[in-house]
């Protein structure tokens, strides 16, 4: 028997970061382009994440998502 893959989908892509979701939201990956950098969180670390993510985006609607990225990095590294 053949090994199954979760699957893959880019979530938002651009020349700073790449956010990666695995196995419909089961981990994420978030890739800092810019610094060479990487985020892998799954499980009770991807729920947290993506709430984070959506607590983002309904408290500042207006702001660009390389920003957002940019402090969610600054933010989970600590």
């Amino acid at each position: 028997m053949g090994v199954r893959q979760m699957s893959r989908v880019v979530i938002y892509h651009s020349d700073a970061f790449d956010l990666v979701s695995y196995g419909n939201g089961l981990s994420y990956a978030l890739h800092d382009n810019r610094n060479k950098k990487s985020l892998f969180v799954q499980g009770d670390d991807a729920t947290e994440f993506r709430r984070e993510l959506d607590s983002w985006e309904s408290n500042f609607p207006e702001k660009p998502y390389d920003e957002i990225f940019s402090e969610m990095m600054f933010e989970l590294a600590a």
